[in-house]
């Protein structure tokens, strides 16, 4: 585990990175460290207060402006409920996420609702609470992405949502698709998802409106327009060009999206272990999941996070040096970038990325 985590983080800084430190300090309260459990114990404790007082909406000034806050609860309610026993703790950390669903940028608010509903399957599965908070959250997140200024990042974000709620939460085969995600820009499930004459029926009245050219979606080529990817790309995903009709669905090309697949797979992965340590083919999964997000600091975090739990989680637990190890190799991180200015994005980002 130490040699994977060394090769993954010497490349560039996160733009999430807390959640591999929160997972760490777990392991080491895994390891009988006393000290460390307390930490987190504390940690959620500053959480839960600190989110009591983050102000709905999109104002800079008091709200989760980059979902940041939101996202080390996440952690914080991972590493709690699902390695070290503490459910009654992690589902308070949780249920005051979901309070602050609708805090902050919508074009970072949107992922980290999607990542809102992963935490809640895996510290919740098969309790009677967790679908309709599952569902909530992805609900958020479908609001946040109406809500997206800029017409092709909130198409595009839309288009994620969409997937994700169609192909990645119903039931499906996780070994299948962690074989098949090297294949992804080929496969319609691991494209975005658009529906002719989508409505964004979440986006807020005081939003910019919506210009006549972002709705006419009825060709591959206003599709083309609307989210800046090739048209031979559309093509590729959805056969031979034809009239596309209110209601069709449509696979997008969106080639950053992988990294969050892949991030949905390790949350499926420790959601399925239920109480149980992981089996062999099972660790050996999370850990091939690794290469697959590189290409986002954030989902990399995730994925690292969640490698980091279910290897702390087995009959015999972890010892202290395997703690120390995994500290030395976060010692030597590097940094995270200042944040950006304060400002939503307007613009839709790189056709590789979008925000994380």
């Amino acid at each position: 585990m130490v040699g994977i985590l060394t090769a993954a983080l010497s490349g560039d800084s996160v733009e999430f990175e807390e959640g591999l430190p929160t997972a760490a300090t777990a392991l080491r309260a895994q390891a009988q460290d006393a000290a460390a459990r307390t930490a987190l114990h504390e940690q959620a404790a500053g959480l839960i207060d600190e989110a009591m007082c983050l102000k709905p909406g999109r104002e800079v000034q008091g709200s989760d402006i980059w979902a940041q806050h939101k996202r080390r609860m996440l952690a914080s309610a991972q590493a709690l409920g699902w390695l070290l026993g503490e459910e009654a703790l992690a589902d308070q950390v949780l249920q005051e996420a979901m309070a602050l669903a609708d805090s902050g940028f919508a074009g970072y608010q949107a992922p980290a609702c999607m990542a809102l509903a992963e935490a809640i399957e895996i510290c919740q599965r098969g309790q009677p609470q967790a679908s309709p908070a599952i569902e909530q959250a992805l609900e958020w997140a479908q609001r946040a992405a109406h809500n997206v200024q800029d017409p092709t990042f909130c198409a595009r974000m839309t288009a994620r949502v969409n997937a994700l709620r169609t192909h990645w939460w119903p039931g499906f085969d996780i070994e299948a698709r962690a074989r098949h995600l090297s294949e992804g820009a080929y496969l319609p499930e691991f494209a975005g998802l658009h529906r002719v004459g989508h409505s964004y029926a979440g986006r807020r009245p005081d939003a910019l409106q919506l210009p006549a050219w972002a709705r006419d979606d009825g060709s591959f080529d206003g599709l083309q327009k609307l989210y800046q990817r090739p048209r031979a790309d559309f093509l590729r995903l959805n056969g031979n060009d034809r009239p596309l009709h209110p209601g069709d669905a449509v696979a997008v090309p969106d080639p950053g999206l992988a990294p969050h697949l892949a991030a949905r797979l390790a949350a499926a992965t420790l959601a399925a272990a239920g109480s149980w340590p992981l089996p062999p083919e099972r660790l050996q999964l999370l850990r091939s999941l690794v290469p697959h997000a590189l290409g986002s600091p954030t989902a990399l975090d995730a994925v690292l996070s969640r490698l980091v739990l279910a290897q702390a989680r087995r009959a015999t637990p972890p010892d202290l040096a395997e703690a120390t190890a995994l500290d030395a190799v976060l010692a030597r991180r590097v940094t995270a970038e200042a944040a950006p200015a304060l400002r939503e994005p307007l613009v839709a980002p790189a056709p590789a990325r979008l925000p994380t």
